[in-house]
C-alpha cells in the first residue's frame, strides 16, 4: 500500500481514536452521554413519528454509514449541558424553549456549527395560514398550532443555516438564515429490506389493474382532486380498473358510481406499507400547487419505486425534480395528461414492470442511506472533502454504491465472475510445470520478478501477467512470473531462463543475489518501468505527484529514497524496458547505459472477454438516459489534471441538467462542485478494481484523460484511453504522446488541447447520439488491434529476443557494496527501506 493511501485510509479511525483517547483521558461526568460528531435536537413527539423518522433515524443513518457518530436528544429534555455531546448540533422541527435558547448560546460560545432541519414550511404561519386543515382549526387550536409554528420559526432564525428536503424550501428559508443544503429524503437500509421482502412476497391478478392511493393524512384531500376527474375518466373506461385507497381520504362523491371497486383501508405502521403498496400496479401522486406543497418531499414517489410500483405524479415541486418523465414515472400537467398516463400504464403491463423497475433502480442507486450521504457528512466534517471522506467508510456499502448505479445503467455486474488478482492465486508448482513444459518443446523462457504485495499491482498486472498471457500464443517463447519471496524455490528453473525481467523492482539483496546467478550462468536481466523514476533526479516530479504532504521531510525521504531503489534494481540489468517511444527518446537523451526496449500496456483475456460480457448483458431498456461524463482518477496526484477540464465540466453541468459528471478515485470536491453533488449531477465512486472498472467505464458515455503534458506525464502509457476503448465508450484526452496514439482523432474519440476543445468535443458525443455510438465501437477496434493480441505479442517477442542477446551487466558489484552500506534490518518495510536511500 502506498503512503498516501495508508494516510486517507487512516484519518477518519484516527480522528476517533483521538478523540475517544481525550474523552478517557478527561475527568468523568456523571449522566453524560460521550461526545458525537452530530447532536440531533428532536422537535417531534410520537404522535408524528413518520417525520422523526426520515428527518432523524435516516439522517442519523447517513452519518453513520459515513463514519461520524450521532446522537439525539428531545427538545423538550435539551439545555445548555447538551452542548458537550455533539460537534454539531442540528435542531429538527424544535420550537424555541429556554433549555434550546440556552444551548445555542452555549454552542455559539463553543464555536458549534448549528443548524435547523424541517422539511415542510412550518417556521412561519405566512405559509401555513392557507392550508385547509389550518382554516378547518378552532381558534383555539389554531392558536396552538400557530405558537408552534412562529417558534419554530424562531429557532431557525438562531441558526446558522438549515438544511431541508427540497429546492423550494431551501429559496423560502435563504430568506432567514444565510446557508441552506438540501439533503432529500431518502430511504434507510430498513426500509430497502422491507421493500425487496415485499416485492418478493406479492401476488397480483393480472386480470386486475389496481390504482393505489397512500394518502397518509387528511391534508391530502385537495390534491386527491388534482388526479380525481382522469381517475373517473378512467375507472369508466376501464372496468378491471380498481382503486385501493390507504389512509384518512374522504372519498368524493364522483367515486360513488364505482363504490364497489373502490378498497378503502385505515393507515398502517410504516413497517406494513410496502406490502400495501406492492399490491398496487399502479401508485397515484397528485399535488394541489400551492406554495406550501412546493416545498415538500417526493415520499409517495420514493416508497412505490421500491417495491417496483411505477408512479404517476403532478409534475410539480419535488416530483417535478425527482422523476425523470417516462422513465422513472410518469409526470401530468392537466387532466389529459393525467388521462392518457393512466390509461398507457392500465393498458400496458410491461410498460408498468419497464417504469416501475426503472424507478426502483434509480432510487437503490441514488435515494438510499447506502448510497447518499456525502453532501451531509461535507457539511459536518472539518477535514478536506474528498471523494474517499465523502464516501461511506464499510466496503460493502460501497459496493452498494457501485452495483446500484450500474444497475440503473443498465449492467448487471453479477454476471462477471472473473477475480481481479487472479495471480496471487496461481501456485508456484503450477507455474514452474508450465515453464518446463514450454522448455520440453524448445521454447525460449522468460521470468518477470516481482515484488508480491508492494502496493503496485496494476503495473504487475499491465507488464507481468498480462505479458505472460500474451506469450501462451507464442510458439517461440514462453513467460512466467515469480514473486521475489519465490526466489530460491524456483532456483533451479531461472538458471534455464534465456532472459529475465524486473517489474520495476525496488532494490534489495535477493535482487542482488538474482543478479549474480543471472551473470554466472550468462542470463541477462531486463528492467521494465512505467513511469519516468529511476533516481533522485526524477524524485521532485515523483514526489509532487505522490506524496500526500511534498513539503513532509518524512515523505520527501520515502519517495526520494523509493526512486533510488529504482534505479539501483536498474542498474542490475542490460535492458530497460518502457511502454511508450517517448520514454525510450528521453532515456537515450539521458545517454542511460543500458539497451531500451518498447512493450506497450496492453488488455488481457479478462478485460476482452468482460468487453463481450458486457455487450451482451446490457439492457438498454433500462438504462439511465442521462449523459454521464466519467473520470476516474485513480488517486489524488491527478488532481492538476482534473483542473484542466474544471471550467468545461462546470460549464456543461449547468447548461443541462441532463449531464452529470461521475468521478472515482480520490479527487477533491470544492465548493464548486458541491452543489452539483446536491443536485444530483455529481456522482461519487470509490476506487474499484480493473474488473469493476470496465463495467463503470462502460457505464458512462465518455471517459475523460486529461493530462499536463510535459516530459515525465509524456512517459507514461496511454491505458485510461484504450480501457475505455475496450468496452466501446469512446475518450477525450490530452495530447500526450501515448494518448495520440491511443486515439484516432475524430474517429475513436477526441484529442483535446485548449478550453474550447474540450467543449465542442463534450457537446458533441452528449448532442449526437448516433456519434457516441460510431466512435465507441471505432475506440473498441483501435484497442482491440493495438493494446491486445498479435501486435503486444510481436512487441514482447521482439524485447525478449534483444533482451536474451545482451551480455549480463556488469554492475553487480557495485549495486551490492550501495545496499549494504544503508544497514536495512527490514526490506519489506518500505518506510524502513525507501528513506535510507535518500541520504
Amino acid at each position: 500500500m502506498s503512503l498516501r493511501s495508508f494516510a486517507a485510509r487512516g484519518v477518519r479511525k484516527l480522528r476517533s481514536l483521538v478523540r475517544r483517547h481525550s474523552q478517557e483521558a478527561s475527568e468523568p461526568q456523571r449522566n453524560t452521554p460521550p461526545t458525537c460528531d452530530v447532536l440531533y435536537v428532536n422537535g417531534c413527539g410520537p404522535e408524528v413519528a413518520a417525520l422523526r423518522r426520515y428527518r432523524v433515524t435516516h439522517q442519523r443513518e447517513q452519518l453513520e454509514l459515513w463514519g461520524m457518530s450521532t446522537d439525539e436528544v428531545f427538545y423538550i429534555d435539551a439545555c445548555a449541558k447538551d452542548v458537550t455531546r455533539g460537534n454539531a448540533i442540528v435542531f429538527y422541527r424544535c420550537p424555541i424553549t429556554p433549555g434550546i435558547e440556552q444551548l445555542i448560546e452555549a454552542a455559539r460560545q463553543d464555536g458549534k456549527k448549528i443548524y435547523f432541519d424541517v422539511d415542510d414550511l412550518v417556521c412561519d404561519t405566512s405559509y401555513t395560514n392557507e392550508l385547509p386543515v389550518v382554516k378547518a382549526m378552532s381558534p383555539e387550536d389554531k392558536a396552538v398550532f400557530d405558537d408552534g409554528v412562529t417558534r419554530n420559526g424562531q429557532t431557525l432564525a438562531l441558526c446558522d443555516g438549515a438544511t431541508v428536503t427540497t429546492e423550494r424550501l431551501a429559496t423560502e428559508l435563504l430568506k432567514v438564515v444565510p446557508q441552506v443544503v438540501i439533503n432529500r429524503n431518502v430511504a434507510s437500509q430498513e426500509m430497502v429490506a422491507l421493500s425487496e421482502k415485499a416485492r418478493a412476497s406479492v401476488e397480483r391478478d393480472p386480470s386486475v389493474v389496481t390504482i393505489g392511493y397512500f394518502s397518509g393524512s387528511m391534508t391530502h384531500n385537495a390534491d386527491f382532486a388534482q388526479a380525481l376527474p382522469a381517475l373517473v375518466t378512467v375507472m369508466r373506461k376501464y372496468p378491471n380498473v380498481r382503486l385501493k385507497v390507504v389512509g384518512e381520504l374522504v372519498l368524493p362523491p364522483e367515486l360513488e358510481p364505482f363504490s364497489d371497486r373502490v378498497i378503502c383501508a385505515s393507515r398502517v405502521d410504516w413497517k406494513e406499507l410496502p406490502d400495501l403498496i406492492a399490491s398496487a400496479d399502479i401508485n397515484l401522486a397528485p399535488l394541489e400547487p400551492t406554495l406550501f406543497n412546493e416545498a415538500k418531499s417526493e415520499n409517495k414517489w420514493l416508497e412505490a419505486s421500491l417495491v417496483g410500483v411505477p408512479t404517476v405524479a403532478s409534475n410539480f415541486g419535488a416530483f417535478a425534480h425527482a422523476l425523470r418523465n417516462g422513465e422513472t414515472g410518469l409526470l401530468c400537467s392537466n387532466t389529459n395528461e393525467w388521462v392518457d398516463a393512466l390509461s398507457a400504464l392500465v393498458e400496458d403491463a410491461a410498460y408498468r414492470e419497464r417504469i416501475g423497475t426503472q424507478a426502483l433502480l434509480w432510487c437503490l442507486a441514488h435515494n438510499t442511506t447506502a448510497t447518499t450521504g456525502s453532501v451531509l457528512a461535507d457539511l459536518f466534517n472539518t477535514n478536506e472533502a474528498s471523494i474517499n471522506a465523502l464516501l461511506p467508510e464499510q466496503e460493502q456499502t460501497r459496493s452498494t454504491i457501485v452495483s446500484s448505479f450500474l444497475a440503473a445503467r443498465g449492467f448487471s455486474y453479477s454476471a462477471s465472475s472473473y477475480d481481479a488478482s487472479s495471480w496471487k492465486h496461481t501456485l508456484l508448482d503450477q507455474r514452474l510445470k508450465s515453464a518446463t513444459d514450454a522448455l520440453n518443446e524448445d521454447k525460449k523462457l522468460v521470468v518477470f520478478v516481482y515484488e508480491r504485495d508492494c502496493g503496485d499491482d496494476a503495473t504487475f498486472r499491465y507488464f507481468g501477467y498480462n505479458l505472460v498471457q500474451r506469450l501462451l500464443d507464442s510458439s517461440a517463447w514462453h513467460g512466467v512470473w515469480i514473486f521475489v519471496d519465490e526466489l530460491q524455490s524456483a532456483s533451479d528453473l531461472l538458471q534455464q531462463a534465456s532472459c529475465m525481467v524486473l517489474v520495476r523492482c525496488r532494490i534489495r539483496p535477493e535482487l542482488v543475489d538474482l543478479a549474480q546467478t543471472a551473470r554466472k550462468h550468462k542470463i541477462s536481466l531486463g528492467y521494465l518501468i512505467d513511469d519516468y523514476a529511476l533516481g533522485a533526479s526524477t524524485a521532485p516530479r515523483i514526489i509532487q505527484a505522490m506524496a500526500s504532504d511534498p513539503s513532509n521531510a518524512f515523505e520527501q525521504d520515502f519517495w526520494t529514497g523509493t526512486t533510488e531503489r529504482f534505479r539501483l534494481a536498474s542498474e542490475l540489468c542490460a535492458g530497460l524496458i518502457v511502454p511508450v517511444d517517448f520514454f525510450a527518446q528521453l532515456l537515450e537523451k539521458d545517454e542511460v547505459q543500458q539497451s531500451i526496449m518498447v512493450v506497450s500496456s496492453s488488455l488481457n483475456n479478462e478485460q476482452v472477454s468482460i468487453a463481450k460480457l458486457v455487450a451482451n448483458n446490457r439492457t438498454d431498456a433500462l438504462s439511465d438516459s442521462r449523459f454521464i461524463i466519467g473520470y476516474f482518477s485513480g488517486t489524488s496526484s491527478h488532481q492538476q489534471d482534473f483542473e484542466l477540464v474544471r471550467p468545461t465540466l462546470v460549464r456543461l453541468l449547468r447548461e443541462n441538467r441532463d449531464t452529470c459528471l461521475l468521478l472515482g478515485g480520490n479527487l477533491l470536491i470544492d465548493s464548486e462542485l458541491l452543489p452539483f453533488l446536491q443536485s444530483g449531477q455529481l456522482l461519487l465512486m470509490p476506487r474499484v478494481d480493473y474488473v469493476t472498472l470496465q463495467y463503470l467505464q462502460a457505464a458512462v458515455d465518455v471517459v475523460l484523460a486529461p493530462l499536463v503534458v510535459d516530459d515525465f506525464t509524456n512517459c507514461k502509457s496511454g491505458l485510461k484511453v484504450f480501457e475505455a476503448g475496450i468496452v466501446g465508450t469512446p475518450a477525450c484526452a490530452s495530447p500526450s504522446a501515448a494518448y495520440c496514439a491511443a486515439i484516432d482523432n475524430k474517429v475513436s474519440g477526441f484529442i483535446c488541447d485548449t478550453d474550447d476543445d474540450w467543449y465542442q468535443a463534450l457537446v458533441a458525443l452528449r448532442d449526437n447520439g448516433e456519434l457516441r455510438a460510431a466512435m465507441g465501437e471505432k475506440a473498441r477496434l483501435w484497442a482491440q488491434d493495438h493494446y491486445y493480441g498479435a501486435t503486444i505479442q510481436q512487441q514482447i517477442e521482439d524485447a525478449c529476443e534483444q533482451l536474451a542477446k545482451l551480455a549480463p551487466a556488469t554492475t553487480v558489484g557495485q549495486v551490492a557494496a550501495a545496499i549494504e552500506s544503508k544497514h536495512v534490518e527490514n526490506w519489506d518495510d518500505p518506510f524502513e527501506a525507501s528513506p535510507a536511500f535518500a541520504r
